[in-house]
């Protein structure tokens, strides 16, 4: 137990166990702190110098003969102390370069950017991005049974804002309850096709394509859902969108 707390102090294994024999043999020859340790006494020689210049053991001359002990272990505070100024240090190199790396970061276009939202929360926070589009187009599919099982206001904290900005929306969608008289509306600036239930209703998952992103949401279980931000990406889903626009015709004659 001493040996792993000594570990999450910063010590290695082997600087944990010559250490620990050190404290219990007092002062000693290395050849005997090798033995208690389990440890080679060359690799040994090497480990205490290493705990030495950490403050945690130190050497006497004794009748022509070196001997080692452990220094008291209040010396690891200083250990630790010295630990959490590095890391401090190096929070505050990392803070100063942040601002490069991320103009870095941005300018690399190649890169898709995969976020992860969890919870109803998570789908709302999906959702907004919505309203930061900067093209006033949408594709995508639904299911209305989860969605208003979801967002029962769907329509006034969504479809209002959406026909307020301009944006157009043209959706492939699924009810258990069939078909939707006003599903395709100009003054909603909607545009909507049905397919039977069995297609995907079952799935409790909505993708919706605006600008170079794809939000992918599902209402089942445990909510939440996936935002992909990548150009290639979000065209390839539009053409398989288009593929499924045309197959979804012949529902709607």
């Amino acid at each position: 137990m001493l040996k792993n707390n000594l570990m999450q102090l910063g010590l290695s294994e082997k600087e944990a166990s010559v250490y620990l024999a050190a404290l219990q043999l007092g002062v000693s020859t290395v050849q005997k702190i090798a033995l208690e340790a389990r440890i080679n006494r060359a690799t040994t020689y090497v480990i205490i110098e290493s705990l030495s210049k950490k403050g945690l053991m130190s050497d006497v001359e004794k009748d022509g003969k070196t001997y080692y002990s452990a220094e008291d272990p209040a010396n690891l505070t200083r250990l630790l102390q010295k630990q959490k100024k590095e890391i401090d240090d190096k929070e505050k190199t990392l803070q100063l370069m942040l601002e490069e790396l991320n103009v870095l970061y941005r300018t690399t276009g190649d890169r898709p950017v995969v976020r992860f939202f969890e919870g109803v929360e998570g789908t709302k926070t999906i959702r907004s991005e919505l309203f930061k589009m900067k093209s006033k187009q949408t594709y995508g599919t639904t299911i209305l049974d989860e969605l208003y099982k979801a967002f029962p206001k769907h329509d006034e904290e969504m479809t209002k804002k959406r026909i307020k900005k301009g944006i157009e929306s043209k959706v492939i969608y699924t009810s258990s309850q069939g078909k939707v008289a006003d599903a395709t509306s100009k003054s909603k600036l909607r545009e909507a096709r049905f397919v039977p239930y069995e297609f995907f209703g079952d799935t409790g998952t909505s993708i919706t394509i605006f600008d170079n992103k794809i939000s992918i949401m599902t209402y089942k279980n445990r909510p939440g859902g996936i935002l992909i931000e990548d150009k290639n990406i979000a065209e390839f889903m539009k053409k398989l969108f288009e593929l499924a626009w045309e197959g979804s015709s012949k529902y709607n004659k």
